[in-house]
C-alpha cells in the first residue's frame, strides 16, 4: 500500500519515495487485486521502479514502469503535508491471454500527518485498451494509540474507505491495524466483504 525523504524510519504513511538512492519494495494482497512494487528514488522528488499486478476483479495482469513524483511539500511546526503524482506506463494482459494491449495508469495521492493522527486520500484511471478501463479512489484515517520513540514499534489504527466503481464491490470499509519499525511496515485487516487485506513494505 505506504515525506518523499524518509532518512529515518517510516513515519505514520508508508510513502512512494525514500531517501535518495534507497530502494522501497511493496507488496499487497486484497480482495481485489495483487500487487508488487519496487521503486528506487532517485532524488527527494523522483522515483521510478517496477510495478506488476494481477487483478482479481477484471482478470487480467499489468506489467509497468512506475514514475512516482513528489509535487508539493507542506511543513509545519507539528505536522507535514504532501502532494504526489504517481504513473506507469507498461502492458495488459487478460487472463487466459485472449486480450492483450498497452496500458497507462496516473492518481494522485495527498496525505497529512503528526505524531498522533493522518489523513491520505489516494485515486488512480487505469487505461488499458479492451482488457481495462477504471476509476477508483481511496481515503484514510489514522490514529496511533501511543506516541513510541525513535526505533520503538509504533502502532497506527486505521479506517480505509475505498470507492471501485466498476468492481465486484463498488464500496467497502476496512479497518487495519499498522505495525513499523525501523525500516519494516505490515498492516493487515477484514474489509466489510470479508476479504483479508495484507500489506507489507521494506525499505533498503
Amino acid at each position: 500500500c505506504f515525506g518523499a525523504v524518509l532518512v529515518a524510519p517510516f513515519s505514520a504513511i508508508a510513502k512512494p519515495l525514500t531517501y535518495p538512492g534507497g530502494w522501497q519494495t511493496m507488496a499487497e494482497a486484497s480482495g481485489d487485486a495483487f500487487t508488487l512494487l519496487n521503486t528506487y528514488t532517485l532524488s527527494p522528488v523522483l522515483g521510478i521502479g517496477l510495478h506488476n499486478e494481477y487483478n482479481r476483479d477484471s482478470d487480467y495482469q499489468m506489467h509497468s514502469l512506475h514514475i512516482a513524483n513528489r509535487l508539493w511539500r507542506g511543513n509545519y511546526p507539528d505536522a507535514q503535508a504532501n502532494l504526489f503524482l504517481q504513473s506507469g506506463v507498461g502492458y495488459a494482459r487478460a487472463d487466459g491471454g485472449n486480450d492483450e494491449s498497452l496500458a497507462g495508469y496516473t492518481g494522485i495521492l495527498a496525505d497529512w500527518e503528526n505524531r498522533r493522527f493522518y489523513t491520505e486520500y489516494s485515486n488512480r484511471y487505469v487505461h488499458a485498451g479492451s482488457v481495462d478501463k477504471a476509476f477508483s479512489q481511496q481515503a484514510r484515517v489514522g490514529v496511533a494509540p501511543y506516541i513510541a520513540e525513535s526505533g520503538a514499534l509504533h502502532t497506527w489504527l486505521i479506517l480505509q474507505a475505498d470507492h471501485n466503481p466498476t468492481g465486484i464491490d463498488p464500496f467497502t470499509v476496512t479497518p487495519l491495524v499498522r505495525l513499523f519499525q525501523n525500516t519494516t511496515m505490515v498492516e493487515a485487516g477484514v474489509r466489510s466483504d470479508g476479504e483479508i487485506l495484507f500489506h507489507v513494505m521494506q525499505q533498503f
